[in-house]
């Protein structure tokens, strides 16, 4: 068999790299078409539910979580594509006026219904300029994986407020604490937290918990609340 010249293999080489990014783009646009359809699917069954009279009320609320579940999974996709589908458009999430106090509530209501561990949740109205999607990533993985260091007898604690100048949202545990629990799935979650939080011009820390586990603080920037977003009920605060 004759050996091919080291030209041809480079030019070979070369028309296969130039090929597969097409390829590869032309899959994951087959694959957001199959995750989108069956996001679609998902969403109709759990409106059939939620609209049957035989199901009760308990059940009726897990079912509206779910459709909650599947619009942030939408989002999610969503972002996806808009990232990865030119990499020379620099395309920036918006950001906007959020109630870090609403998303947190919703966060610890969804992991309740999935994790052992007992939950509090205090919270006062609070709003930052943050990427609403970005924010809702941060608090699922700062409550998450306090769940998972707490264990199925733990304690998870969410705080949300104001210190001083900055927003706070505080989750406490009573398991190991930080760096006494194997690396994983934890670590990279810290990672989108962090980075989340030095986009929005804060930060996170990392603390042992007055409950004797780990304690996570995001802090963003506070900002008063010209665009109305406090409902008039919320003064009191929330408790969960």
């Amino acid at each position: 068999m004759e050996l091919e010249s080291t030209d041809t293999t480079f030019r070979r080489l070369a028309n296969l790299t130039r090929v597969r990014p097409r390829v590869d783009a032309a899959r994951r646009r087959e694959l957001r078409h199959d995750i989108r359809h069956e996001l679609a699917t998902i969403g109709l069954l759990a409106s059939l539910l939620t609209d049957a009279e035989d199901i009760g009320d308990t059940n009726r609320s897990r079912v509206k979580q779910l459709q909650l579940e599947t619009a942030w999974l939408d989002e999610l996709l969503q972002a996806y594509d808009r990232e990865h589908a030119d990499p020379e458009d620099l395309w920036s999430p918006p950001v906007e006026r959020v109630r870090v106090d609403v998303l947190a509530a919703e966060a610890v209501t969804a992991l309740r219904l999935t994790s052992p561990a007992r939950f509090r949740f205090e919270a006062d109205p609070a709003v930052a300029y943050a990427n609403r999607l970005r924010l809702w990533r941060a608090l699922r993985n700062l409550i998450d994986n306090a769940s998972s260091a707490a264990g199925p007898s733990g304690t998870v604690s969410v705080r949300v407020g104001t210190e001083d100048t900055w927003t706070l949202a505080q989750v406490d545990d009573d398991g190991p604490g930080f760096g006494r629990e194997p690396t994983g799935l934890a670590s990279t979650g810290l990672g989108v937290v962090r980075a989340f939080a030095t986009d929005m011009g804060g930060r996170l820390e990392l603390r042992t918990s007055r409950l004797g586990g780990g304690c996570a603080r995001i802090l963003l920037p506070g900002v008063d609340d010209p665009g109305g977003l406090y409902r008039a009920d919320a003064d009191a605060g929330t408790h969960l």
